[in-house]
């Protein structure tokens, strides 16, 4: 058995979108006098970006400075073809309108400080004990190694490489123990300056083998640049969009997306803050219990009703004895209401755009000094 994933870089266009959409839910936390209601989507092509959505705040945000700033912390700042979305050049073109007043209606029928589910979904957590952050390993291996490359690209240690790139790693299984055997497959592309491929693809060999290590296969598939030279990228070569990379800001094709997208959005949206509770259970459950190998956590939600519809648990092995009152025990520390796990997680904090690079879940950040997620914690093992 083989299973895949991939990641992007924070220059990726689809990223950039994810990154300039949090970067404007961060600000608007940060400058509101109480709890905003964010909705906010980026599309950026050729010399423009464009931000909608539907925002209600007290608080006023400069987009047009937000997106400037984003895109010269991701790098795209050079004149010239290669790059053909500079931050000082773009367009950026505004359409923001209040949220719905049905979904404010269904969203604010508080009582006593209840929130109701700011939208229906099923949202999914998941844990494995692939990696030491009980991650999927071929996910945890993909998002650390373009995290790598952009380190470095940053770094100037290799300097003509650019801020786009993207790369995914295939991992095979042991059938019996159901854990990692090799890394026997690894396609990686990054954006270059003309006349350096073949640079790229020498030194790409050097960081995948200290990347992947021992997990690396004796022959393996190395694809680096399959389609050649990658001169024209980001949002010049593709348009981008926020939420199109859902599958990589979690746990790759191998595991159920249920909910939505979760950039650009504020924690009263449990497309975000139930999957991120679900996470936080799924992560914790394996921890507590060694004789499971796995475990998802499912929550459903309706919107405008606060407590859950169903939770839901599947183990592996499937015929490990669990406690059957587990999910009370579970109920009785976490409250799993939009009220409880912003609460809980104290999630109306400027903290997101921190955590929308190289996945949503696990330790792999875009910041080495970044704190790890209130959600990767495993304070609720010892509970359990």
């Amino acid at each position: 058995m083989r299973r895949t994933a991939e990641s992007v870089s924070a220059g990726h266009p689809d990223k950039i979108c994810d990154r300039i959409s949090d970067a404007i839910l961060d600000d608007i936390i940060r400058y509101d006098s109480g709890e905003p209601r964010v909705a906010c989507e980026t599309m950026a092509n050729t010399g423009m970006v464009i931000i909608a959505g539907e925002i209600t705040t007290d608080c006023y945000v400069d987009i047009h400075s937000i997106v400037r700033r984003e895109l010269k912390n991701l790098g795209y700042v050079e004149d010239g073809h290669s790059l053909g979305f500079r931050a000082d050049d773009v367009a950026v073109l505004p359409s923001i309108d209040e949220q719905s007043p049905d979904i404010a209606a269904g969203v604010g029928q508080e009582e006593a400080g209840e929130l109701g589910a700011g939208d229906q979904g099923i949202m999914v957590g998941y844990a494995v004990r692939d990696s030491e952050d009980y991650m999927p390993l071929s996910a945890h291996l993909s998002h650390k190694l373009i995290k790598t490359v952009q380190d470095i690209r940053r770094s100037d240690e290799i300097n003509y490489l650019k801020p786009d790139g993207k790369c995914q790693v295939t991992v095979e299984y042991d059938p019996d123990s159901r854990k990692p055997r090799a890394v026997t497959d690894v396609v990686i592309s990054a954006q270059h300056d003309e006349g350096y491929l073949d640079a790229w693809r020498q030194d790409a060999r050097e960081i995948i083998a200290d990347v992947i290590g021992e997990y690396l296969a004796e022959d393996p598939t190395l694809h680096i640049n399959p389609a050649g030279s990658f001169i024209i990228g980001s949002a010049k070569a593709d348009a981008g969009v926020t939420g199109r990379k859902i599958v990589v800001d979690q746990y790759g094709p191998s595991v159920p997306v249920g909910g939505g997208a979760f950039s650009g959005k504020d924690p009263t949206k449990v497309d975000r803050s139930g999957a991120y509770a679900a996470r936080y259970l799924a992560k914790n459950i394996l921890h507590a219990y060694p004789q499971l190998h796995s475990c998802q956590v499912e929550i459903s939600y309706a919107i405008g009703v606060a407590e859950p519809v169903a939770i839901n648990f599947d183990f592996e092995p499937a015929d490990v004895e669990m406690p059957a009152d587990l999910d009370e025990k579970i109920l009785s520390y976490i409250d799993l209401s939009p009220r409880g796990i912003i609460d809980y997680f104290n999630l109306f904090r400027p903290i997101y755009k921190q955590y929308c690079t190289y996945g949503h879940f696990g330790t792999v950040l875009e910041d080495d000094s970044s704190p790890i997620p209130p959600w990767e914690k495993l304070d609720l093992a010892r509970e359990l």
